[in-house]
């Protein structure tokens, strides 16, 4: 009994420890930037400041 609970318990790991390879070859997404150039990053930074200044305001005056 206990040389099949070693041999479950083996075979786990086994299985456990191989089918944590990573594959990023199978998850690389053509629409995922690797690296972001300046325009990109302006871009995001002009529409998260403009979202941060219009909206903490209107929310502010719709509670009062």
């Amino acid at each position: 009994m206990k040389k099949i609970t070693y041999i479950i318990a083996a075979t786990f790991v086994v299985v456990g420890v191989y089918s944590c390879k990573k594959r990023d070859d199978l998850f690389v997404s053509p629409n995922d930037p690797t690296t972001a150039t300046a325009a990109s990053l302006l871009a995001a930074i002009e529409v998260s400041t403009f979202n941060i200044l219009e909206t903490v305001p209107a929310k502010m005056a719709s509670i009062f």
